[in-house]
């Protein structure tokens, strides 16, 4: 097992179940995926599973199901998702209805990168940054986790790294 600490992005779960793994065709993915979820340097945003729940699916059934390390938006986590809204905002890279995407407080990914930076956690997710981002062509879309993450300091990796990492096997 890594000694790295990791926290999960909502989008590793609904990707691959939306698009490529449904429970029926990779029962082993999902047998695998649900036993590093309870490893203890594994955690997942209680805003997270709030997206999740908001599918009230199949997959929120087996993710209710599964003993996860839960972090819980606290203080300490609602004071840093000022830092990072303040952050993309002085960068100049993001337009203010680009900005305005991550001020809804049911939208996990800004509490995620608070949540990382303040534990020390490499956020894995299944987007990637948009390249030549700069002041004279601020982006209009909703930011990208790995773009706050470069912006805040913090890690980001994909699923690919975070199972051989944690050496899963499906």
């Amino acid at each position: 097992m890594s000694e790295e600490k990791f926290i999960i992005d909502t989008n590793c779960f609904l990707e691959p179940y939306k698009n490529y793994l449904p429970f029926e065709v990779a029962p082993g993915f999902y047998k695998a995926f649900k036993e590093v979820l309870k490893q203890p340097n594994v955690f997942v945003l209680d805003k997270v599973i709030k997206e999740i729940k908001h599918y009230d699916d199949e997959l929120f059934q087996w993710l209710k199901q599964i003993d996860l390390n839960v972090i819980k938006t606290d203080d300490a986590i609602l004071e840093n998702y000022g830092l990072v809204l303040n952050k993309l905002e002085e960068s100049g890279f993001f337009k203010d209805e680009s900005l305005a995407m991550w001020t809804d407080e049911n939208k996990a990914d800004p509490f995620l990168i608070s949540a990382a930076y303040i534990n020390n956690l490499t956020v894995i997710t299944q987007e990637v940054p948009v390249k030549n981002l700069n002041k004279k062509n601020p982006m209009k879309k909703e930011p990208k986790i790995p773009n706050a993450c470069s912006l805040m300091n913090v890690k980001f990796e994909n699923l690919r790294y975070f199972f051989i990492k944690m050496k899963v096997k499906f």
